[in-house]
Order: structure tokens, then C-alpha cells, then sequence
């Protein structure tokens, strides 16, 4: 069944949604990627670049059609030029020496009409006589494909009866809504054999079952890529990195043998995020469906997007990248929004973060001073002991909570929040880093009141898992009704960040982004260390 169903999702995917998988599938052969088009105007016909084992230069277009095969029509309309552009143009790439030859390669989901194989023929048959263009245009088709994800499938995903339904429930769920987040972090852990005390797997096992985790993770993503529901994609990408750095953490494996696949769905899931921009660039509002039943659902919807846009903006400029139209697009988008968002419990406090780390680095206003202050007021004026109308902990998103809103006819929720936080401490530690004394004064009273907590995976690399299911450490702090400024300082100061796994270290911005997917891995000390690399902190 699961070969069936490896099969229906090739066939109805397009050149986005089995790009990802193909550079995986290469990535476990061996292949180097060097670089994933945005599927923009200046692509060349050059979809994909990588290397291979031999050190051979090779590039590739996807390329799928309406129908079981590529027919001539189709051939000679919509396809031979882009082909053209991949044999004859050289490779234009900072990590490619320059007029290096290059295998080329037309890769579809499809078959290939028998005229379309003779023109290919033809072709090849005059660029052999001529020295650049000596290797031709190879063809990778549908029967080929189908057998690279049965290598990287076979034998290594769960076959239990409730692991198959999961997969089956995303893989034929509508697109449109939520992701099951545990289901698929059971699918991908199950993969990676992450839970299971077996003996040491060799070097190459583990390499080949990250590839087929990151398969099975577009299969069950696969609607959700076809409805255009890039929040969704965003999610799932960040969870598959995430489980990526939780293997290599895991097992000790070397750079090489994981770094690949991290850098394809690292580079993907920076592709999703300009794609979100993109669209939400277009539209004059983010209403779904009928105006008067998304309500609920509206300002929740504004704040992740501003939440993701942010940190787009802050990736832009960890990557040095220069400043263009981009950027701009960015900023308005966050400006016209950054005053309809909506704090519906702790699981919302990352979003939060990326907004006053992006206004910090963007605006150089006290906009972003503000943000933080008056979160942690929210907090612990509604979280205060005895309130009645608390915020949930970070382990409630928002579709939980809306579920169990009595207006949907939903049961309450049968968890105490009154009287505790995870996040207070981590926000008034940025107020404390920015020397606002007299606004953490005035907060003071209130916010030695709460109860605040906090979760810390042990071992580290478990920081990686969706939940830590085998205990870690939980702490509870009540803090005292008096503190010295200094000691307050010093604590604030803290930035080793000493419960971080070592490999998420060299990149802040994925760090952030898995906490708007994994909420109840904020704390102060993972916020201080992330206010270190993306903030502007008073020493």
C-alpha cells in the first residue's frame, strides 16, 4: 500500500512540490546540491544544480504535463526551448568554477511520447559534435523516479496500522487546513528510529534514512503544497530540520553525512517563506473563505504571517543578502499588520519575538521596546492567580484553542493556567537587556505573582523532538518580591544558552522559526541566547 501510495503522490505533484524530494533522492546518492530555483524569470532552465560522486557538474529541469506523457506538442511548445537554455548556457553559479562543462537532465513525473524520445536523439546527435555541449540532455522519467523513492521508502517507514492511517489521514486531508504536527512528528521520528534502542546503525543507513524521512515528509505534505498553504509548508519543512539536526546530534554523525539534506530543506523552506511574501504581497486582504465566519480565525492568521515575514527579513540579513525590492515588501507588509495582531496564549510568543527583533533591527524606534513591555503586561495581568481568564500554556495553539471556545460549542479546557507563565521571565530579561528599568519596576509587583516554568530536554539533542516524552527536567521558579537591579542585570546577561544543542548554535534564525512550531521550547535562556545573535542589547 505504501508503494501505491508513493506512486499517487508522484503523479499528482507538480514541479514544486517533487522538486524537494528529488534533491533529496539525489542527496542520498551522493550528489552535492548547490543551488534550488525560486522557479523565477532568471531560473536559465536550470531547476536544480548539484554535483556528483565523480565530481561531475550536473543540472536539471523538472518538468511536468497534463496527461500520462509528454507529448510532441507538448515537447515543442512548452518545453524544448527551456531545454535549450539547460544544455547550451553555461552554469553562472559562485560555487561552480566557471566555463566548467555540465551534464544535463530533463526530470519528470511523466513518460515521454516516442517522438519526443527521437527529437531528444536528434538533438543530442549534433551536440555531440560540438565540444561544450558533448553530453547531451539525459532523461529522467516517472518509472526512474518511482524506483529512487523505493530505495529511500523500502523497509524504512513505519508500516504499524496507526502509523499507515496517519500517513493516509495527511496525505489525503484537504490542504486547506491545520497540519496534524503530532502525526507527523510520530511518521518522521518512526523513520529516523529516534525512540529505539538498537544496535549502532553503519554511517550509510543513517544517511539513507534521513533522505526517507525527508520523503515521506513531502508525501504527507503533499496537499498542503498542492493548495498553495504555505504557513502549513512552512511548518512541516521546519519540523523535518529540526528532526535532521536531532539525528546528526543523536548519533554524533559527521558534517557530510547530514549536511546535504539539512541544506536542501533549509534552502526549501526559504523558498516557502518567499513564496508566502509573494502572495501575501497580492492580496488586499488575508480573509479565507466567508468574511463573517473567519473572524475567530483573522488576526491569529495576521500574526503568524507577520511573525514569518519578520523572521524572512531577519534571514535576509543573516545572509548578508543585499537590500532590494524584497526587503520593502517586507516591511509594508509588517507595518500595515503589526497593529491587527492578536496574542491568544503563550504558543503565540515566538511571533511576537520575531516582530521585536525585525522593528529592532528595521525601525530604530521604541516600537519594538514597547512590544515586549506590553506582552508582559498581558501576561501577568491575565495570568495572575485566582484569573479568570487566563492564557493557555505554549502547548495549546491556536485551533485548540478556538476549538474549545463555548461560541463553537466547545467543552473549556480542562487545564489551570491561572498563576503561571513560561514566557514572562524570558520578556522581562529583553526589558532588562535594553535597560528599561522603570518599565520592569512597574512590572515587578505583578510578575513576582506568577509561578514560571519551563521544560528542559535532556539529552540536549532532544530539544530537537517534538515532545520530550522520556522526562527532562521541569522546572518551576517563584521569584522573590524583592531583587537587586544588578543581580536582575547579571541574570539577564546570561547567554550561554547551555541547554542548546550544539549544531542549532550557527543558526538563530532556524532556532526561532522552530519555535513558532515548538512553542513550549521557549524559555529566558533560550531567548537570551537568541537576543544575543539577533538583538541590540544595552550592555
Amino acid at each position: 500500500m505504501l508503494e501505491r501510495l508513493v506512486e499517487n503522490w508522484l503523479d499528482s505533484a507538480n514541479e514544486r512540490s517533487f522538486q524537494g524530494p528529488f534533491c533529496q533522492m539525489l542527496a542520498s546518492e551522493g550528489y552535492t546540491i548547490v543551488h534550488i530555483t525560486r522557479h523565477s524569470e532568471m531560473e536559465m532552465g536550470k531547476d536544480v544544480i548539484a554535483v556528483a560522486p565523480n565530481g561531475a557538474l550536473c543540472a536539471y529541469q523538472l518538468k511536468t504535463v497534463d496527461g500520462p506523457r509528454i507529448t510532441i506538442s507538448q515537447w515543442r511548445n512548452n518545453i524544448q526551448s527551456q531545454v535549450l537554455s539547460l544544455v547550451t548556457q553555461q552554469i553562472v553559479h559562485p560555487s561552480v568554477a566557471k566555463d566548467k562543462p555540465h551534464h544535463s537532465f530533463l526530470v519528470t513525473n511523466r513518460d515521454i511520447d516516442e517522438p519526443v524520445q527521437r527529437s531528444i536523439e536528434d538533438m543530442n546527435l549534433k551536440w555531440r559534435r560540438t565540444r561544450p555541449y558533448r553530453f547531451g540532455l539525459k532523461t529522467i522519467v516517472r518509472g526512474q523516479m518511482l524506483q529512487m523513492a523505493a530505495r529511500l521508502q523500502s523497509g524504512l517507514w513505519p508500516t504499524e496500522p496507526g502509523s499507515t492511517n496517519s500517513l493516509l489521514h495527511m496525505f489525503l486531508a484537504n490542504g486547506r487546513g491545520s497540519v496534524p504536527l503530532p502525526r507527523l512528528a510520530a511518521l518522521i521520528e518512526g523513520t529516523l528510529a529516534l525512540n529505539t534502542k538498537s544496535r549502532p546503525m553503519p554511517r550509510r543507513e543513517l544517511k539513507r534514512r534521513l533522505a526517507s524521512a525527508a520523503l515521506l515528509c513531502s508525501v504527507a505534505l503533499s496537499n498542503y503544497s498542492l493548495a498553495g498553504n504555505h504557513v502549513r509548508e512552512v511548518e512541516g519543512l521546519s519540523m523535518l530540520i529540526s528532526y535532521i539536526l536531532a539525528h546528526a546530534e543523536r548519533h554524533r554523525l559527521d558534517e557530510d553525512c547530514w549536511r546535504n539534506e539539512f541544506n536542501v530543506a533549509a534552502d526549501l523552506l526559504y523558498d516557502r517563506l518567499m513564496t508566502l511574501l509573494q502572495e501575501l504581497t497580492k492580496r488586499s486582504h488575508l480573509i479565507e473563505g466567508e468574511p463573517w465566519s473567519d473572524t475567530m480565525f483573522l488576526r491569529a492568521r495576521a500574526t503568524m504571517c507577520v511573525g514569518y515575514m519578520s523572521i524572512l527579513g531577519l534571514w535576509r540579513t543573516a545572509r548578508k543578502m543585499e537590500r532590494d525590492s524584497t526587503d520593502d515588501q517586507i516591511r509594508d507588509f509588517c507595518e500595515k499588520y503589526q497593529t491587527k495582531l492578536e496574542y491568544w496564549g503563550e504558543s503565540a510568543t515566538p511571533f511576537f519575538l520575531a516582530l521585536f527583533w525585525y522593528l529592532e533591527k528595521n525601525s530604530g524606534s521604541i516600537q519594538s521596546d514597547l512590544l515586549v513591555r506590553d506582552l508582559l503586561s498581558t501576561i501577568c495581568t491575565l495570568n495572575k492567580p485566582g484569573s479568570q481568564m487566563p492564557l493557555p500554556t505554549p502547548y495549546y495553539g491556536y485551533e485548540e484553542i478556538i476549538e474549545h471556545q463555548p461560541v463553537l460549542g466547545g467543552l473549556p479546557i480542562r487545564d489551570s493556567f491561572a498563576g503561571r507563565s513560561q514566557s514572562a521571565t524570558a520578556l522581562l530579561h529583553l526589558l532588562v537587556r535594553r535597560n528599561l528599568k522603570q518599565s520592569a519596576k512597574a512590572l515587578w509587583p505583578d510578575y513576582t505573582r506568577i509561578m514560571h516554568e519551563e521544560h528542559i530536554p535532556t539529552p540536549k539533542w532532544r530539544f530537537h523532538l517534538w515532545r520530550d516524552k522520556d522526562g527532562g527536567i521541569n522546572r518551576m521558579v517563584h521569584p522573590p518580591l524583592t531583587k537587586q537591579w544588578n543581580d536582575l542585570r547579571a541574570e539577564a546577561f546570561d547567554e550561554k544558552g547551555r541547554m542548546l544543542p550544539r549544531l542549532i548554535r550557527s543558526h538563530p534564525v532556524l532556532l526561532l522559526l522552530t519555535l513558532c512550531v515548538y512553542p513550549h521550547r521557549l524559555t529566558a535562556e533560550v531567548v537570551r541566547w537568541l537576543d544575543a545573535k539577533l538583538g541590540h542589547a544595552w550592555r
